[in-house]
């Protein structure tokens, strides 16, 4: 996931950089047909970036270092602003459906041969405080016996924010009854709205990258063809000096 959204932010800052006139379909086609077609070798990372910085027009080595290589957030407000786009919290106070979500429990389980077991163990979760250890085997939650992951979630769905759950676990061979209280999800959902003062510019760029008009982002496409956000085309013949 994190690799489609780094590939998004960098088709729209050499977008923001060429007016428009390149994409990032630009610098794959190119790195294919000047490595692999004219050279029968593969690309490296150092020279996605050297191609990369050859359409943007200007040195694009921060960028990689900060949204590829470092640990921090990804600063995606400074890059969406460039095609008129905002990322917020989605408010979720009157949805319905945000209060139906059950609670966070904090652990990440696998199963095979009829036996469901957890693979992590979230810190500072409900799981952790609740006693569960990674290996824990889980045999049931609150007496119902679970075996698989599709079993597990589907007791945990019913299981809301603050409410107790008992689980039989077996850990080493012992047999273990322990309590977990969960708590409001974690993961925040987010949504994107146009910017209100958006400019010319950043319409124009958010209707090459999308295909779509700005003002209609809250509209549904038509048809599954309407969402297609570029088409393959040969690589432009412009294609600018090494």
């Amino acid at each position: 996931l994190k690799g489609s959204l780094i590939g998004m932010l960098l088709d729209i800052v050499i977008l923001e950089s060429t007016k428009g006139e390149y994409r990032l379909d630009d610098v794959i086609q190119t790195l294919y047909k000047e490595k692999y077609l004219e050279n029968e070798v593969g690309f490296t990372h150092e020279d996605v970036i050297q191609t990369a910085s050859r359409f943007a027009g200007k040195n694009l080595e921060p960028f990689f270092k900060s949204a590829v290589e470092g640990k921090g957030d990804i600063p995606f407000e400074q890059y969406l602003k460039f095609v008129g786009l905002e990322l917020r919290v989605a408010d979720k106070k009157n949805d319905k459906k945000s209060k139906e979500k059950p609670g966070f429990i904090g652990i990440n389980t696998g199963d095979s041969e009829s036996k469901l077991w957890i693979r992590s163990v979230q810190r500072n979760s409900p799981a952790e405080t609740g006693g569960l250890q990674a290996k824990d085997e889980i045999l049931a939650l609150d007496g119902y016996r679970v075996s698989s992951q599709d079993e597990f979630q589907s007791r945990l769905k019913y299981i809301g924010p603050g409410n107790s759950i008992r689980f039989t676990v077996s850990r080493l061979s012992e047999l273990k009854e322990l309590t977990v209280v969960s708590s409001d999800p974690k993961i925040k959902e987010y949504e994107l709205i146009p910017l209100e003062n958006a400019s010319t510019e950043n319409r124009e760029l958010f209707k090459t990258l999308t295909g779509h008009d700005l003002d209609n982002l809250t509209s549904k496409p038509k048809d599954k063809s309407d969402t297609k956000i570029s088409e393959n085309k040969p690589v432009k013949e412009n294609i600018p000096v090494k």
